[in-house]
Protein backbone atom coordinates (compact mmCIF):
# COMPACT_ATOMS: atom_id res chain seq x y z
CA UNK A 1 0.00 0.00 0.00
CA UNK A 2 1.41 3.41 -0.95
CA UNK A 3 2.07 6.08 1.67
CA UNK A 4 -0.65 8.34 0.24
CA UNK A 5 -3.24 5.55 0.14
CA UNK A 6 -2.36 4.63 3.68
CA UNK A 7 -2.75 8.30 4.68
CA UNK A 8 -6.25 8.48 3.15
CA UNK A 9 -7.29 5.28 4.92
CA UNK A 10 -6.05 6.57 8.25
CA UNK A 11 -7.94 9.83 7.77
CA UNK A 12 -11.17 7.96 6.97
CA UNK A 13 -10.75 5.91 10.14
CA UNK A 14 -9.89 9.01 12.16
CA UNK A 15 -13.20 10.67 11.29
CA UNK A 16 -15.03 7.82 13.03
CA UNK A 17 -13.04 8.04 16.26
CA UNK A 18 -14.69 9.53 19.33
CA UNK A 19 -12.31 9.77 22.27
CA UNK A 20 -13.44 10.28 25.85
CA UNK A 21 -10.21 10.93 27.71
CA UNK A 22 -11.69 13.12 30.43
CA UNK A 23 -9.59 16.12 29.41
CA UNK A 24 -10.39 19.66 28.41
CA UNK A 25 -8.20 22.47 27.19
CA UNK A 26 -8.39 25.70 25.23
CA UNK A 27 -6.45 25.56 21.95
CA UNK A 28 -4.97 28.84 20.77
CA UNK A 29 -3.46 28.77 17.29
CA UNK A 30 -0.34 30.81 16.64
CA UNK A 31 2.05 31.60 13.82
CA UNK A 32 4.90 34.02 13.20
CA UNK A 33 6.18 35.92 10.16
CA UNK A 34 9.86 36.83 10.07
CA UNK A 35 12.35 38.65 7.89
CA UNK A 36 14.45 35.54 7.45
CA UNK A 37 15.26 32.24 9.14
CA UNK A 38 18.10 33.33 11.41
CA UNK A 39 16.80 34.20 14.90
CA UNK A 40 20.10 35.83 15.82
CA UNK A 41 19.45 38.70 13.41
CA UNK A 42 16.13 38.37 11.50
CA UNK A 43 13.23 40.12 13.21
CA UNK A 44 9.71 38.89 13.87
CA UNK A 45 7.39 41.39 12.24
CA UNK A 46 4.02 39.71 12.71
CA UNK A 47 2.52 37.24 15.16
CA UNK A 48 -0.87 35.64 14.77
CA UNK A 49 -2.57 34.45 17.93
CA UNK A 50 -6.13 33.15 18.03
CA UNK A 51 -8.12 35.26 15.60
CA UNK A 52 -5.79 38.27 15.59
CA UNK A 53 -2.55 39.11 13.79
CA UNK A 54 -0.34 41.93 15.06
CA UNK A 55 2.13 43.55 12.68
CA UNK A 56 4.67 46.19 13.62
CA UNK A 57 8.06 47.27 12.31
CA UNK A 58 9.08 47.57 15.94
CA UNK A 59 9.68 43.96 16.97
CA UNK A 60 9.26 44.79 20.65
CA UNK A 61 5.59 45.63 20.07
CA UNK A 62 4.91 42.27 18.42
CA UNK A 63 6.75 40.18 21.03
CA UNK A 64 5.26 42.10 23.94
CA UNK A 65 1.76 41.50 22.58
CA UNK A 66 2.38 37.77 22.27
CA UNK A 67 3.92 37.24 25.70
CA UNK A 68 1.38 39.44 27.50
CA UNK A 69 -1.58 37.78 25.78
CA UNK A 70 -0.35 34.24 26.41
CA UNK A 71 0.35 35.12 30.04
CA UNK A 72 -3.12 36.58 30.53
CA UNK A 73 -4.90 33.69 28.81
CA UNK A 74 -2.93 31.12 30.79
CA UNK A 75 -4.25 32.61 34.03
CA UNK A 76 -7.86 32.11 32.93
CA UNK A 77 -7.81 28.96 30.81
CA UNK A 78 -6.14 25.58 30.50
CA UNK A 79 -4.27 26.97 27.53
CA UNK A 80 -2.54 24.95 24.82
CA UNK A 81 -0.63 26.73 22.08
CA UNK A 82 -1.14 24.96 18.75
CA UNK A 83 1.16 25.60 15.81
CA UNK A 84 2.82 24.02 12.79
CA UNK A 85 6.56 23.44 13.15
CA UNK A 86 6.32 25.37 16.42
CA UNK A 87 8.52 22.85 18.28
CA UNK A 88 11.42 23.45 15.93
CA UNK A 89 10.76 26.96 14.59
CA UNK A 90 8.11 29.31 15.98
CA UNK A 91 8.62 28.80 19.71
CA UNK A 92 12.45 28.74 19.74
CA UNK A 93 12.42 31.74 17.41
CA UNK A 94 10.11 33.70 19.71
CA UNK A 95 12.26 32.84 22.72
CA UNK A 96 15.44 33.92 20.94
CA UNK A 97 14.00 37.22 19.72
CA UNK A 98 12.35 37.91 23.09
CA UNK A 99 15.70 37.59 24.87
CA UNK A 100 17.37 39.72 22.18
CA UNK A 101 14.85 42.46 22.94
CA UNK A 102 15.18 42.22 26.71
CA UNK A 103 11.98 40.28 27.42
CA UNK A 104 11.60 37.33 29.78
CA UNK A 105 9.98 34.51 27.76
CA UNK A 106 9.65 32.13 30.74
CA UNK A 107 5.85 32.00 30.33
CA UNK A 108 6.49 29.60 27.44
CA UNK A 109 8.03 27.15 29.90
CA UNK A 110 4.70 26.80 31.67
CA UNK A 111 2.26 26.76 28.76
CA UNK A 112 1.72 23.45 27.01
CA UNK A 113 2.14 23.28 23.26
CA UNK A 114 1.11 20.94 20.47
CA UNK A 115 2.79 20.85 17.06
CA UNK A 116 0.38 19.65 14.37
CA UNK A 117 3.28 18.77 12.07
CA UNK A 118 4.73 16.52 14.77
CA UNK A 119 1.38 14.75 15.14
CA UNK A 120 0.76 14.32 11.41
CA UNK A 121 4.28 13.06 10.74
CA UNK A 122 4.17 10.76 13.77
CA UNK A 123 0.73 9.18 13.38
CA UNK A 124 -0.42 9.68 9.80
CA UNK A 125 2.29 10.36 7.27
CA UNK A 126 5.36 8.70 8.78
CA UNK A 127 7.59 11.34 7.28
CA UNK A 128 10.04 13.79 8.84
CA UNK A 129 8.62 16.63 6.76
CA UNK A 130 5.23 17.45 5.29
CA UNK A 131 4.58 21.03 4.22
CA UNK A 132 1.34 22.74 5.13
CA UNK A 133 0.25 23.15 1.49
CA UNK A 134 0.82 19.44 0.84
CA UNK A 135 -1.18 18.57 3.94
CA UNK A 136 -4.04 20.86 2.94
CA UNK A 137 -4.27 19.08 -0.41
CA UNK A 138 -4.28 15.65 1.26
CA UNK A 139 -7.02 16.76 3.65
CA UNK A 140 -8.96 18.48 0.85
CA UNK A 141 -8.93 21.80 2.71
CA UNK A 142 -9.32 24.90 0.55
CA UNK A 143 -6.31 27.21 0.44
CA UNK A 144 -7.11 30.69 -0.86
CA UNK A 145 -3.84 32.23 0.34
CA UNK A 146 -1.90 33.62 -2.62
CA UNK A 147 1.24 34.04 -0.52
CA UNK A 148 3.59 31.78 1.42
CA UNK A 149 6.11 32.47 4.16
CA UNK A 150 8.81 32.96 1.54
CA UNK A 151 6.89 35.96 0.17
CA UNK A 152 6.99 37.88 3.45
CA UNK A 153 10.35 39.55 2.87
CA UNK A 154 9.45 41.06 -0.50
CA UNK A 155 6.00 42.02 0.78
CA UNK A 156 7.72 43.84 3.64
CA UNK A 157 10.15 45.59 1.30
CA UNK A 158 7.22 46.60 -0.90
CA UNK A 159 5.47 47.99 2.22
CA UNK A 160 2.52 45.65 1.70
CA UNK A 161 2.03 45.26 5.41
CA UNK A 162 -1.68 44.47 5.24
CA UNK A 163 -0.91 41.54 2.96
CA UNK A 164 1.50 40.18 5.56
CA UNK A 165 -1.18 40.41 8.25
CA UNK A 166 -3.74 38.79 5.98
CA UNK A 167 -1.34 35.95 5.14
CA UNK A 168 -0.72 35.39 8.85
CA UNK A 169 -4.46 35.30 9.57
CA UNK A 170 -4.99 32.81 6.76
CA UNK A 171 -2.22 30.64 8.20
CA UNK A 172 -4.12 30.59 11.49
CA UNK A 173 -7.33 29.62 9.72
CA UNK A 174 -5.61 26.82 7.80
CA UNK A 175 -4.11 25.55 11.04
CA UNK A 176 -7.51 25.55 12.71
CA UNK A 177 -9.07 23.57 9.85
CA UNK A 178 -6.29 20.97 10.02
CA UNK A 179 -6.70 20.79 13.80
CA UNK A 180 -10.41 20.00 13.42
CA UNK A 181 -9.64 17.04 11.19
CA UNK A 182 -6.92 15.56 13.39
CA UNK A 183 -8.38 16.57 16.77
CA UNK A 184 -8.62 12.98 18.13
CA UNK A 185 -4.86 12.65 17.64
CA UNK A 186 -4.24 16.06 19.20
CA UNK A 187 -6.35 15.07 22.21
CA UNK A 188 -4.49 11.79 22.53
CA UNK A 189 -1.09 13.50 22.29
CA UNK A 190 -2.18 16.00 24.96
CA UNK A 191 -3.36 13.09 27.12
CA UNK A 192 0.03 11.39 26.69
CA UNK A 193 1.82 14.54 27.77
CA UNK A 194 -0.26 14.77 30.92
CA UNK A 195 0.81 11.23 31.77
CA UNK A 196 4.48 11.76 30.88
CA UNK A 197 4.59 15.04 32.73
CA UNK A 198 2.19 14.64 35.63
CA UNK A 199 4.38 16.47 38.13
CA UNK A 200 5.27 19.51 36.02
CA UNK A 201 3.97 21.46 33.07
CA UNK A 202 5.50 20.86 29.67
CA UNK A 203 7.90 23.47 28.37
CA UNK A 204 9.93 23.72 25.20
CA UNK A 205 11.54 20.28 24.98
CA UNK A 206 12.67 17.96 22.23
CA UNK A 207 9.24 16.60 21.35
CA UNK A 208 10.68 14.22 18.76
CA UNK A 209 12.06 12.14 21.60
CA UNK A 210 8.60 11.52 23.07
Amino acid sequence: MSRLLSFDKKMMNLKNIKLDLGISYMPIFFDIETLGLNPSEDKIICIGLGDKAVFDKNEEVVISYFLDTVSEYSKRYNLVLVGYFNYSFDSPYIISRAIANGFNPSILKYVRQIDIHHIVSKYLYRSKYIGMNTLLKRLKIENDDEFTGSDVIWLYNAERYDDIKLHCLKDLKKLEEVYKQVKPLVDFEYFLRLGKDASRKVGIIDETKL
